[in-house]
């Protein structure tokens, strides 16, 4: 959950913090996934959405989707997708320490898929508002250290 920070609406993981060996990897069921598969937090903080831009593994608290066709499924469009569902996961999600989303009812989430081009679009849309949000999150972030300075130079 450390690569995937909750101010994000979508993490492009680049680096995890933690790794697995490769003993890891041959005496667990841990795989690595491929380069743009969507990593899906789906244990505890459910809903939080990364696309894989190194080979990487999950632990049991993701659901991943890999995208096997790129000519069919836009994967930036296929992560904003599933930011929309958190609502829906957080329904699904059952247990009683830890809620978590099966495999079998994670797997039951309908992802429309319009012809690519419509996809594109809707991600590159998609893009351009997250970029005004994370500006004005940092514009914010300004203000609101100016109003403090002020307030401890008068107090």
């Amino acid at each position: 959950m450390v690569d995937l920070p909750q101010e994000n609406l979508i993490t492009n993981v680049y680096s995890t913090e933690r790794k697995i060996t490769d003993k890891g990897l041959k005496n667990s069921s841990a795989k690595l996934l491929p380069i743009n598969s969507v990593i899906v937090s789906s244990r505890a903080t459910i809903g939080r959405v990364g696309i894989a831009k190194v080979e990487l593994a999950t632990n049991q608290g993701f659901k991943n989707i890999i995208v096997k066709n790129s000519e069919i499924v836009d994967v930036k469009y296929l992560a904003y997708f599933m930011t929309t569902k958190k609502e829906e996961m957080l329904a699904i999600a059952s247990g009683g320490t830890f809620k978590e989303i099966s495999k079998s009812s994670f797997e039951k989430i309908k992802i429309p898929l319009p012809d690519l081009s419509k996809q594109k679009e809707i991600a590159k849309q998609f893009d351009g508002q997250s970029m005004a949000v994370e500006a004005n999150v940092g514009l914010i972030e300004v203000f609101d250290n100016q109003i403090k300075e002020k307030i401890s130079e008068i107090w």
